[in-house]
């Protein structure tokens, strides 16, 4: 009772807190280690709750960035981006979603390069330019035909 310490708070008596754990003289406003103890049932359960919570929290995190790796690597291989994913690209005979789609091991080609090394680099590998694109033999052959028949169709209407 009588010792000189830096402390404020004292027991109801008036002697110097002390832990019954072990028997430590208790900082102010403090629970020492009456929280941390394993006699004490709710801090065990607390920490098996943030320990589940966050267990479930990084598996809800992981299925997230998976389906959003997978669908890209769909795309990937569809030679789509997300806009053309939801709504098809429109060319003179209509729309058509796979008119990019150059076969799976093209369109990764197309994106990555033809060097696997080097598409994790951050160094150009994508063929074209950026403005000017490849696109489907099936989707030429009939544009090709559609401006052959409009150009018949005003021909024979200027005649």
């Amino acid at each position: 009772r009588s010792a000189n310490l830096p402390l404020l708070t004292r027991h109801f008596d008036g002697s110097i807190r002390h832990c019954f754990n072990c028997r430590c003289i208790k900082p102010d406003r403090a629970h020492h280690c009456s929280d941390s103890s394993s006699s004490t049932p709710g801090a065990t359960s607390a920490g098996k709750f943030h320990l589940l919570f966050l267990f479930f929290a990084s598996i809800m995190f992981a299925i997230s960035v998976s389906s959003l790796f997978f669908y890209h690597l769909y795309l990937i291989g569809k030679n789509r981006t997300t806009l053309e994913s939801f709504r098809a690209p429109i060319f003179i005979g209509g729309p058509n979603k796979d008119s990019f789609n150059l076969g799976c091991k093209q369109n990764f080609i197309e994106i990555f390069g033809s060097s696997p090394f080097l598409a994790f680099l951050p160094v150009t590998t994508s063929l074209g330019d950026g403005v000017h694109y490849r696109v489907n033999s099936g989707l030429l052959g009939g544009l090709h035909n559609q401006v052959e028949q409009r150009k018949a169709q005003s021909n024979s209407f200027n005649r």
